[in-house]
């Protein structure tokens, strides 16, 4: 039985994408890689889970691990919080769950340089100050 991973596209991502970074290494830890495509609009979230529930029970024991990138990874978080059914967590760029205060914060003043100098200027003046951004 070949273990399989439900991996979780992002708000703003796709199963395409999942698929395309992960199907390989996946593939080679010898996965099966299962992503459902995300549900535009404001039933995003229960989509998700559900997909999560209708994994484990069409996969059963196989279902090895779960993740997600961004609310993907989130919500595959709360998920297997609840329903033990995979072995592991692959999450890749959580989301921000916590209060907004610093992040919203941060947030606001990139996009006020960004406002300032454009993003190609915002980005040079990061990798300036950060060179690993860059």
């Amino acid at each position: 039985m070949t273990p399989v991973a439900v991996i979780l596209p992002g708000a703003g991502s796709s199963a395409d994408f999942v698929t395309r970074a992960f199907g390989g290494p996946l593939r080679e830890a010898g996965y099966g890689l299962v992503t459902p495509s995300p549900e535009p609009g404001p039933g995003l979230v229960d989509a998700a889970l559900r997909a999560l529930d209708e994994a484990a029970a069409a996969h059963g024991p196989a279902l090895r691990l779960v993740g997600g990138v961004s609310l993907g990874a989130h919500l595959a978080a709360r998920w297997a919080a609840y329903r033990p059914a995979a072995a592991g967590l692959l999450l890749v760029l959580p989301a921000w769950t916590g209060r907004p205060g610093v992040v919203a914060a941060a947030t606001a003043a990139a996009a006020g340089t960004i406002d300032r100098l454009g993003t190609d200027g915002a980005l040079a003046a990061a990798g300036a100050a950060v060179p690993w951004v860059a």
